[in-house]
């Protein structure tokens, strides 16, 4: 018997896992613009009980704090509508793996370059 994959379950949302123990979403950033970013952090805050954010880049060439700064200032934008949530923490990863990680105020300062993805 085939029963449906949790991913295509009419009108129910996953996530993606967890990430130190806490549920995360992943969403791609694929040209790093603010509103690509903005858009990224609105995928992530659409799934329910998620706590850590996580935007992925494709193109590291596309991972630029200013880019990161002014998708968040965007995405805080939304605060006050069901577009947006207050993340645990927010990590912006590209894929050769320098991470980009954001503490959990709704503020743009506490960004920090984050060291080499290590295996």
């Amino acid at each position: 018997m085939l029963e449906a994959e949790p991913g295509n379950t009419f009108k129910h949302k996953h996530s993606e896992g967890t990430w130190n123990g806490n549920v995360m979403e992943i969403a791609g950033a694929e040209i790093g613009s603010s509103a690509n970013i903005r858009n990224a952090l609105k995928h992530c805050a659409s799934k329910p009980n998620v706590k850590v954010a996580v935007v992925f880049f494709p193109d590291s060439n596309a991972l630029s704090v200013s880019n990161i700064e002014k998708g968040i200032a965007r995405y805080n934008g939304l605060k006050g509508t069901s577009q947006w949530k207050l993340f645990d923490e927010i990590l912006f990863i590209s894929n050769d793996g320098k991470i980009i990680q954001k503490s959990p105020s709704c503020d743009n300062s506490g960004l920090e370059q984050g060291a080499f993805l290590h295996n």
